[in-house]
């Protein structure tokens, strides 16, 4: 599908998140890192587009509210655990094509799984838990650049045609506090 949005550049986010006591090894290592791979293509206003093109203000489609501005896009250097998830595993073409995905990235999971293992209609799980060794692979702890969208409220965004879980940045800094 070609896009309505012109791309020039990749986005250079001044907010980095690492802390400071990672700063010397240069990558974040922690269980439940936020954030999706540069590539991952997210549904927008304009069509689908790579995250590390989203800026500030770009209208993002969401599950449950439609169009929803960004507030910031954060940027992290992390060490963290992948998967690999196949085309169709979470659904017909959820996602639509091959994904690699932080392990701990929440995900919307609707489908026999949800009622069967977890006894609710829909539920939201971190990807990693739902590996089989076939249509979501474990592939083990990479260093990468972790690209994160936020809202004022949390939302569900549509990312290579799944389902993902996207926390608020109010929440986030409640937590930190």
């Amino acid at each position: 599908m070609p896009l309505k949005k012109k791309m020039t550049k990749p986005l250079r986010s001044s907010m980095v998140g690492r802390s400071d006591a990672r700063r010397r090894s240069g990558a974040q290592d922690t269980m439940m890192q936020a954030g999706l791979p540069a590539g991952t293509l997210v549904a927008t206003a304009s069509g689908d587009v790579p995250i590390e093109y989203l800026n500030p203000g770009d209208r993002i489609v969401t599950r449950s509210a439609g169009l929803v501005r960004v507030d910031t896009v954060t940027s992290q250097l992390a060490r963290t655990r992948f998967v690999a998830v196949n085309p169709g595993a979470l659904g017909v073409r959820r996602p639509n094509h091959a994904a690699l995905l932080p392990a701990s990235q929440p995900v919307l999971l609707r489908d026999g799984r949800a009622s069967a293992v977890y006894g609710q209609s829909n539920v939201i799980v971190a990807v990693g838990e739902l590996a089989d060794g076939d249509a979501i692979i474990a592939i083990g702890q990479r260093t990468s650049v972790l690209l994160s969208l936020n809202f004022a409220d949390p939302q569900i965004i549509y990312a290579d045609g799944m389902e993902l879980a996207i926390s608020s940045m109010a929440g986030e800094m409640a937590r930190a506090a």
